[in-house]
């Protein structure tokens, strides 16, 4: 590939590349005279192609790093105590009991 080939691809952003965004690129290219109308179906296969690639490969990173953060997330809950949602819920749940209990004794009286 060209470089005016390569820096127009990079400017579509190739992450979120359709099949009609891929023609229209390839169509861009072919009225540059990048490519040749002949290599017009092969260019689009390998534009979608590299799309599905890097789509890929972003997924995997943002899975990988949602781990991590997550792991750091819960490192800094534990080095200052910090509450977590199953402590809130926990502490909710005993001030339900015990406000049903004071409500019992008040009626009691």
């Amino acid at each position: 590939m060209s470089i005016l080939k390569d820096t127009y691809l990079a400017s579509v952003g190739i992450y979120n590349l359709t099949k009609k965004k891929a023609e229209e690129v390839v169509d861009s290219l072919i009225k540059a005279g990048e490519i040749s109308k002949s290599e017009r179906k092969q260019a689009v296969m390998e534009l979608l192609d590299k799309a599905e690639k890097s789509t890929s490969k972003m997924k995997e990173k943002i899975v990988k790093e949602t781990g991590t953060i997550q792991k750091d997330i819960t490192r800094v809950v534990d080095k200052f105590k910090l509450a977590t949602r199953k402590d809130i819920d926990a502490v909710n749940k005993k001030i339900d009991k015990l406000m049903k209990a004071i409500e019992k004794l008040e009626k009691s009286q």
